[in-house]
C-alpha cells in the first residue's frame, strides 16, 4: 500500500514538474479545471505505464520511455498551442532531462533499478528538485521562446528539427546505453553530456 502511495505521488510531482516546464514555454488552451483533469488523467496513464513495465524485463525499458514520452507529447498537443514537432520536442526534452538527472541521483547514491522502489522514489523525488532549479534557470534565461513560438513562422519550424534531432540523439543513448542497471563510468559521463546537450538545445532554440 505504502509503495502504491509513493508511486502516485512521484508521477504527481513528475507531472507537476512536466507541466511547469511546459507552461514556460507554451500557452495553455484551456481552463483552470481542464488542466485539473488533464493533470490527474497524465499522472494516472504515467502511473499505469509505470507499473506495466516494471513486471516486464529490463529489455523493454525503451518501450516504457517511448510509451511516457507518446503521453506527454499527445498531453502537449492537445492541451497547449502546440504543433506536433513542438509537442514531440518539448515533451522529449522534459522527460529526458528528468531521466537523465535521475540517472545521476541513482548513481551517486549508488541504487540500481531493481532495489527497494520506496527509496529509489525518494531519489526521484531529488532528481525533481533539481530539474525544478534547472527549469527556473531556463524560464530566465529563455523568456524570448515563448513570445516567438507565439509567432511561429515557418524559419522556426524548419529550425526546430536542429534541437529536436539532439533530443532524438539523446533519448536513443538513454534508451540503450544509460538506462543499463549496471552503469560505468562511461554511461554515466553520457548522461552528463546529454544533459548538456538537451539544454543548449533550448538556448539553440531561442537564437
Amino acid at each position: 500500500m505504502i509503495e502504491w502511495l509513493v508511486l502516485i505521488a512521484t508521477c504527481s510531482l513528475e507531472t507537476a514538474l512536466c507541466q511547469y516546464y511546459y507552461d514556460s514555454f507554451m500557452f495553455f488552451r484551456w481552463d483552470k479545471s481542464q488542466r485539473i483533469i488533464s493533470f490527474i488523467l497524465v499522472t494516472i496513464m504515467g502511473a499505469g505505464n509505470a507499473v506495466l513495465f516494471e513486471i516486464l524485463p529490463d529489455k523493454y525499458y525503451p518501450i516504457k520511455l517511448l510509451t511516457y514520452i507518446v503521453i506527454h507529447m499527445i498531453f502537449v498537443k492537445t492541451c497547449y498551442l502546440s504543433g506536433w514537432i513542438m509537442s514531440i520536442f518539448f515533451s522529449s526534452s522534459c522527460i529526458l532531462l528528468q531521466i537523465l538527472v535521475q540517472t545521476e541521483i541513482y548513481v551517486l547514491f549508488r541504487f540500481k533499478h531493481g532495489d527497494n522502489q520506496i527509496f529509489i522514489n525518494i531519489m526521484c523525488w531529488v532528481s525533481c528538485l533539481i530539474v525544478f532549479f534547472i527549469v527556473v534557470f531556463l524560464r530566465k534565461k529563455l523568456p524570448l521562446i515563448k513570445e516567438i513560438y507565439k509567432k511561429e513562422s515557418d524559419e522556426l519550424s524548419r529550425f526546430i528539427w536542429l534541437p529536436l534531432s539532439m533530443v532524438v540523439v539523446g533519448l536513443f543513448s538513454y534508451a540503450y546505453f544509460v538506462s543499463d542497471s549496471d552503469m560505468g563510468l562511461f554511461e554515466i559521463s553520457i548522461s552528463a553530456v546529454l544533459i548538456a546537450v538537451n539544454i543548449v538545445s533550448m538556448f539553440l532554440l531561442q537564437e
